[in-house]
């Protein structure tokens, strides 16, 4: 047990400028309280992540099976009626991975997906679907890294995920088979039709 008083100064600013946490508590309340309650509230955050990841898989997949993804999607804050985004990302970069860029940007839900990442990004009040993508793009290229993106088209309905999905997996090996690292579905011209 830390108490307040053992604390010097020197503890403290280096535990705020690492952003080290540093607790203290009463010694009526019992560690193995706090730890427990802590773990509980870590597993349930990673069911809900599980949950959230596997019912996008299944509407990116599986569209048609609504029942098996919609329900957990709304529940989560995910309108079926709003826009949609699908960006896919490939980087080999380990500096470049779903926290730092969840970090960055609490406006998209970011998971894995076989060897690359999957942003969902949905309209938010101040922020479209564009100006993200600038911001991302921007942000992106900040970090120094090789990546290959790819973006698919907007889209009105949780319904119609895999659409952009499809859209954005084409332009990502339409930018790893060129000079381009980055890939818009809308800019494609011609390219479309293929």
């Amino acid at each position: 047990y830390i108490l307040p008083n053992s604390l010097s100064e020197d503890i403290i600013n280096f535990c705020n400028q690492t952003d080290f946490p540093l607790f203290t508590m009463p010694w009526n309340i019992y560690i193995s309280d706090v730890m427990q309650d802590f773990c509980l509230k870590l597993t349930r955050q990673m069911q809900q992540e599980k949950i959230l990841a596997l019912s996008f898989e299944r509407a990116l997949n599986s569209p048609q099976y609504q029942e098996s993804y919609l329900p957990a999607l709304m529940q989560e804050g995910y309108s079926l009626c709003d826009e949609y985004r699908i960006l896919t990302l490939e980087s080999a970069d380990t500096n470049l991975n779903i926290q730092t860029i969840t970090a960055a940007f609490s406006d998209i839900y970011c998971f894995s997906y076989h060897q690359f990442y999957v942003l969902i990004l949905r309209k938010k009040s101040a922020i479209t679907p564009d100006i993200f993508l600038t911001d991302f793009l921007t942000y992106i290229s900040s970090k120094d890294v090789s990546f290959h993106l790819g973006t698919g088209a907007l889209v009105h309905s949780l319904t119609n995920l895999r659409d952009s999905f499809l859209q954005s997996i084409f332009c990502l090996s339409v930018s790893k088979n060129t000079e381009n690292n980055t890939v818009i579905f809308d800019q494609l011209g011609v390219y479309k039709l293929l």
